[in-house]
């Protein structure tokens, strides 16, 4: 019987070791001044916004289907290769209340190859954003763009409308725990709330050749599921009927006030297959006044 060494047995221990080694839950992404904290999960693909230490959007799940993939089923398999970068620099306005507005943030993109993540750490809030790198034209089916507050006793000041396009109400005040969505309405943004001594407004933006986000939510739980309106299929234009009267419309055959979506597709949108989705954005402030020093 041969011997073995201590030396080859040891060696693979520690391979054995490396091979089960735990990967880490979540990689984070810290603002440059270190308050600010955005945490991508890869299995289930999430994300988690902290300010402080303290956790101010928990554990939400995102996801996007493109010709019939889903994405987050494809991170949960497939390790990715990350890389993160330092952003500096200022940006000269022309007209603004500021003469200049700061760059500097902390970058880091999550590439899965034809794919990835984008996730910004600024001073004044966070965010994140789908990018594909794909051949030719693609199908966006679906986007799982979901917001998880962690208490409902916060504080919050939310828009709901009952249709696509129609975003001129009256914001409402309320506690989390106690917003809701009825039958065809939704949640538009942005959308405000505080929690314990930190505020968090919720926004888009780059928003072009696809749906705006909107959400749905149930009475008494924390879970904002987001909703998206599908590629309209069939649209009629319409005017007033007279330069006073509101109530009645005409229909046209080009033009007009309105465009009315009488019939949508399955789908979100067809587009380039290499290009940059919306930013989901998290402007993060000690009070609500200080919101205007990052918008």
């Amino acid at each position: 019987m041969k011997k073995v060494s201590l030396l080859a047995v040891f060696t693979i221990i520690l391979v054995g070791c490396a091979h089960f080694e735990k990967q880490p839950e979540y990689t984070a992404l810290i603002s440059p001044d270190g308050r600010n904290d955005l945490r991508l999960y890869l299995s289930p693909l999430a994300y988690e916004v902290v300010r402080d230490g303290v956790v101010v959007v928990a554990k939400s799940p995102i996801d996007m289907k493109i010709n019939g993939k889903s994405l987050a089923a494809e991170a949960a398999l497939h390790p990715p290769k990350i890389t993160y970068e330092k952003l500096k620099g200022v940006e000269s306005t022309a007209i603004y209340k500021k003469s200049e507005i700061s760059l500097e943030a902390h970058s880091k993109f999550v590439d899965f190859g034809d794919w990835g993540i984008r996730c910004i750490s600024r001073n004044d809030g966070v965010a994140y954003r789908f990018e594909t790198k794909m051949d030719g034209e693609i199908t966006v089916d679906s986007e799982k763009a979901s917001l998880v507050i962690p208490t409902g006793s916060a504080k919050c000041w939310a828009h709901k409308t009952d249709k696509v396009g129609c975003e001129e109400t009256i914001p409402l005040s309320t506690t989390i725990g106690a917003l809701e969505t009825k039958r065809d309405e939704m949640i538009y943004l942005p959308m405000a709330y505080t929690l314990k001594d930190k505020c968090v407004a919720v926004a888009e933006s780059d928003v072009r050749d696809y749906p705006i986000l909107n959400f749905t939510k149930a009475t008494g739980n924390t879970l904002f599921n987001s909703k998206f309106a599908c590629s309209p299929l069939r649209v009629v234009h319409t005017a007033n009927a007279s330069p006073s009267d509101w109530k009645n419309r005409v229909v046209l055959s080009e033009g007009g006030r309105w465009i009315d979506v009488k019939e949508f597709d399955k789908f979100l949108t067809e587009t380039k297959g290499t290009r940059t989705f919306p930013w989901r954005t998290f402007i993060l402030a000690d009070s609500l006044i200080r919101f205007g020093e990052a918008l």
